[in-house]
This record gives structure tokens, C-alpha cells and sequence, in this order.
């Protein structure tokens, strides 16, 4: 069955909030890092892999490029029990400053993990650069999110990254997948 998908976010919208975003994170940190110690961007796979892309090269500074996957739906509409990392960061992160970019909040327990995993690594900063922020009640005390592209209500979002059950990644943007349910692989 073809899916049925609402648009929510058009490309055009979305390329302007990172290029926005890219100046802010630009400004916040032009002070603070340099070609010796540049700014650590640690995408989150796979799903902040295009908004990652995107909002990289908008960031006008020098830059250590990172991944960590983490998955917490795994093949579901809603998070599954507590966050699993499968790809640590290779190196150390100590005294550098860090930006961790994901790509949706929900429930806030992927953050939260990611968070206190990284902490741990003594960084100068840890801050978050997140595309979709959900308006809903988190079920975990997370850490402030410094930089965020849209809110959006408690729907089932799928494009720019985001997947179901691994497809609809490729969209140009953001989109409600409605009849999910009626979809067969």
C-alpha cells in the first residue's frame, strides 16, 4: 500500500531554519574554538545523518566530525525500553567543545543517555542541536537543548532523516506518515 504523507515541514522552510541555526551555533561558538581546537559535531546515526549533513555546512568554523548510533525505537513508532549505543565515538572528547546533533525529542530518554554518557568524558561543553522538538510530557529529565529547528505535536513524523521501520529517510522534508499501519514492506 502507498503510505499516506502530510506534509508538515517543506524543504523550503527547512533549509532556512539551518541556515539560521548554522549562524547561531557559528556565533555561540567563534569564541570558544579553533583550527587546534576545533568544535567536536557528534551526529546522531542514522537519523540526524541528513539534518547533520545539512547543518555542518552551515557551521562556518573549524570542525572534528563524529557518529554514535543509538537506537531506542528499533523498528517501532515509539521509543522501546532505555537507549542502546552501537557505535561509540572513536576518541576522546575531554576540554573540547561539543555539539551533539539529533535529530527528534521525544520521550527525552536518548538525550538524557547520550548526555550522561558524554559527560563522563569531562568535555569544555556539551550542548544539543535538535531538528524536531515533540510537545509532550518527558518521561526523563533532560539536558537543555541550546539549539532546536521546530516544534512539532505528537504525531508520527517520517523524512529528512527520519525513518519508519527504515524508509521514507530520503524526503526532502518532514512529513505525517498517517496510515503506517496499513503499510507492508
Amino acid at each position: 500500500m502507498k503510505p499516506k504523507i502530510k506534509i508538515l515541514i517543506p524543504v523550503k522552510k527547512i533549509k532556512k531554519r539551518i541556515s539560521e541555526l548554522g549562524k547561531e551555533i557559528t556565533d555561540y561558538y567563534k569564541n570558544k574554538v579553533s583550527e587546534k581546537k576545533p568544535l567536536v559535531v557528534i551526529v546522531i546515526q542514522k537519523g540526524a545523518s541528513i539534518f547533520g549533513a545539512d547543518l555542518i555546512r552551515e557551521i562556518k568554523l573549524p570542525l572534528d566530525l563524529r557518529f554514535m548510533r543509538v537506537a531506542s525505537y528499533r523498528g517501532r513508532t515509539s521509543p522501546q525500553g532505555n537507549p542502546e549505543i552501537f557505535d561509540k565515538i572513536q576518541s576522546g572528547i575531554g576540554n573540547d567543545h561539543v555539539l551533539v546533533v539529533e535529530d527528534i525529542l521525544d520521550t527525552g530518554k536518548t538525550l538524557a543517555f547520550v548526555d550522561d554518557c558524554l559527560q563522563k568524558l569531562h568535555p569544555a561543553s556539551l550542548n544539543f542541536a535538535v531538528l524536531l522538538i515533540k510537545i509532550i510530557k518527558r518521561q526523563t529529565k533532560i539536558p537543555k537543548v541550546k539549539f532546536k529547528a521546530f516544534k512539532v505535536a505528537d504525531k508520527f513524523v517520517v523524512g529528512y532523516g527520519l525513518d519508519y521501520n527504515e524508509i521514507y529517510r530520503n524526503l526532502p522534508y518532514v512529513g505525517i506518515l498517517e496510515n503506517k499501519n496499513k503499510i507492508t514492506k
